[in-house]
């Protein structure tokens, strides 16, 4: 756990920041960081933040503990703050949220005003959770709710009404844009796929379908960038790298090693079936360096990427078909259409106004 005051001490409305923060890297903690480091939020407020990750501790007994720990201290924080301030939550996706509706209860009675930032669906699956139900009881009319789509707000309202302010805020926002690319051929199909490498997140579907399209095209080359926890998937990725130079594994990268990557290849591939998937930054990042995407429809995807680059379920065959279809059919399209749609998700106006502060 810790607390960071961020910016001068100016005569400004105290801000306390609630969710994970790097590390380990993700994209919720990601954004979180980047909210609260924004110069517009820092301009217009006093920002203390307090993390609420476990850690890199995986899943053990520790990091459960730690979780528990660490928001308690945030609702402590909370009790600490005037009544004037404003409570800033990235909204958890799990069990983790239950530890939310109690800081936003104890910001209910300390008469502070609530942003929920939500990236997760996995409360918006096709029925109420209690802990959102729970939570929504708690906000008021000055309080305000940051979806990440139109299709997250409207999935929202029709499960748990009309709730306070709300506006759409596209995590694109604090994703930098890439650097103008040359045009050059994309016949020798350089593939990519970034992530917290797992099961979850369709690292085994890419490998097996870039095992088909290299049968079919020996120009074929596939990077992987980010851990790997699953010891059985490691061994996967280092022997396939080992056997074949056109697979690369370059492991955890920070975001200048992500864009270098990016810069160079054609295709981003994102087959996941992750619960809590909402508008993951590393699809963002991709299009920003105008990469077609091929991704199942998880999360906002569906409503961000054209019908065309999406899948229905995380198969190989389909992939291999897809990625063989764009690059071959429609490869002149894809550079100029992967940066209008980034372009489009970019909000107008300044953060700090978006979050009503």
């Amino acid at each position: 756990m810790s607390i960071m005051a961020i910016g001068p001490n100016a005569a400004k409305s105290d801000m306390l920041v609630i969710g994970p923060f790097p590390p380990p890297r993700h994209g919720a903690a990601l954004v979180t960081d980047a909210v609260s480091t924004d110069p517009d939020v820092v301009e217009a407020a006093k920002v203390r933040r307090i993390s609420t990750s476990g850690g890199s501790l995986g899943r053990s007994w520790a990091y459960h503990v730690r979780r528990v720990v660490t928001n308690l201290r945030a609702t402590r924080e909370v009790l600490s703050l005037p009544s004037s301030g404003v409570v800033y939550v990235s909204v958890a996706g799990g069990l983790g949220l239950w530890y939310q509706v109690l800081a936003v209860a104890v910001a209910r009675v300390r008469g502070c005003r609530v942003i929920l930032h939500h990236h997760s669906y996995r409360y918006l699956s096709g029925k109420r959770t209690l802990a959102m139900s729970a939570m929504t009881r708690l906000l008021r009319t000055k309080d305000r709710q940051v979806f990440l789509s139109r299709d997250m707000e409207t999935r929202f309202v029709a499960l748990y009404g009309r709730v306070g302010s709300r506006v759409v805020v596209s995590n694109a926002l604090v994703v930098r844009r890439g650097r103008p690319r040359e045009d050059r051929s994309l016949a020798k199909m350089r593939l990519v796929h970034v992530s917290n490498l797992s099961v979850e997140k369709g690292t085994p579907v890419v490998l097996d379908a870039y095992k088909i399209l290299r049968s079919r095209n020996a120009e074929v080359s596939l990077d992987l960038v980010g851990p790997i926890r699953s010891t059985q998937l490691a061994d996967r990725v280092a022997r396939l790298a080992a056997s074949d130079s056109s697979v690369t594994h370059h492991g955890q990268c920070n975001t200048d090693e992500i864009y270098s990557v990016l810069e160079r290849s054609d295709c981003f591939l994102f087959p996941s079936s992750y619960a809590n998937e909402a508008e993951p930054l590393v699809v963002l990042e991709a299009l920003a360096n105008e990469l077609a995407v091929v991704a199942t429809r998880v999360g906002s995807l569906g409503e961000i990427l054209p019908s065309e680059w999406l899948v229905e379920r995380p198969d190989a065959f389909l992939i291999a078909e897809t990625v063989e279809r764009i690059l071959f059919g429609e490869s002149s399209h894809v550079r100029p259409l992967s940066r209008q749609i980034f372009e489009s998700l970019r909000a107008d106006g300044q953060l700090a106004q978006l979050l009503g502060l």
